[in-house]
Order: structure tokens, then C-alpha cells, then sequence
């Protein structure tokens, strides 16, 4: 087992004292949220380190942050049933990230050229011209796309000669 550096305790016995509280407030958030609490996607548990098909309880959540965590294992049974698995943290304290590529997650080509075109986005560059990429200048669509829900607004195009379009590639003097 390694060890990893945190400000907060997690994953070990001084969580202890927070358990019947703890467990109390989840019981009253599955209560809230009636239904078998079971995955339908593809689910690993980190306190097994294998795929988790069984029911998830306040109980189990509660050992989620209190078990220490089999992070090598889960990640491997991920990696045998899906190599090119995408790992995405979510959490108050990303600490396990940067050791998912040690143990062999290789991103697949799509997970690359979008990586290289967030860099590319990060530093500053706001255009990627697909038709030299692509080999065409157009996209052929066999079914009309959705609309955009969630913002329902007009967005107007400038020429590349206006002083909108000018304003919007000038290089940013701040964050992102």
C-alpha cells in the first residue's frame, strides 16, 4: 500500500467519531431518493477493487471514505475490461490522477487530438482549420443535429475583417 500525502483525513480511523452522524445524513438523502440504488453503467468500487454490482447503502457509502482505498486494483480491473478507458477524478482533493498513467492507462486517439487541442485552446490559439485537417471543407450530416437547449440565443458572425473578430484573436494579457 502507498501512502499518499493529504491535508485532510480520509480513508482512516479518525473518521471514526463522524460515522452514526455521517450515515444518518445519508439515510436521509437515499430516503429522499427512493429506488434500487443499484449501477446501470459500468461501476468500479475502490473498497473492493473490483466491479460493483450490488446496492448502494448509506453504509457503503460510509466506508467509501473510511476503508483504505484499493486504487491499484480497481484501476487494473478497469484497464482489463476497458483499455481505453478516460479516468476523471472528481473530488475536494484531486490526489490519485497522476498515478493512473503509471499503471498503464493509455488515452485512446480521440482522448489525444482532443488533448492536444485543449493545449492548443490554452494557449491561445481559437481556430483549427478541420477542412486542411480533414482533407474537406465540409462535414456531410445524414440527420438533422438537436438544437442546443440550454443557451437558445443568436450569435452573430463577423467577418474576418471587423473589428469584433480582430478584438476576439488579439493574444489574452490574463487567465483563460
Amino acid at each position: 500500500a502507498h501512502q499518499i500525502k493529504a491535508r485532510v483525513p480520509g480513508h482512516c480511523s479518525l473518521l471514526e467519531p463522524c460515522k452514526a452522524r455521517y450515515v444518518e445524513e445519508m439515510e436521509i438523502v437515499f430516503s429522499r431518493y427512493p429506488g434500487a440504488h443499484i449501477p446501470k453503467i459500468p461501476t468500479y468500487s475502490t473498497q473492493t477493487g473490483a466491479r460493483w454490482e450490488k446496492k448502494f447503502t448509506p453504509e457503503y457509502m460510509w466506508n467509501n471514505g473510511r476503508v483504505p482505498v484499493k486504487f491499484e486494483h480497481t484501476v487494473t480491473a478497469v484497464i482489463a475490461e476497458m483499455p481505453e478507458a478516460i479516468f476523471i477524478e472528481i473530488g475536494p482533493h484531486p490526489a490519485l490522477s497522476s498515478y493512473i498513467s503509471q499503471m498503464g492507462a493509455k488515452p485512446g486517439k480521440v482522448t489525444e487530438l482532443l488533448t492536444r487541442a485543449g493545449n492548443l485552446c490554452a494557449l491561445g490559439v481559437n481556430m483549427i482549420d478541420f477542412s486542411a485537417v480533414n482533407g474537406t471543407s465540409f462535414l456531410e450530416v445524414s440527420k438533422a443535429l438537436p438544437a442546443y437547449p440550454f443557451a437558445p440565443k443568436a450569435v452573430p458572425f463577423y467577418s474576418e475583417n471587423s473589428r469584433m473578430a480582430a478584438k476576439q484573436k488579439r493574444t489574452r494579457k490574463g487567465p483563460l
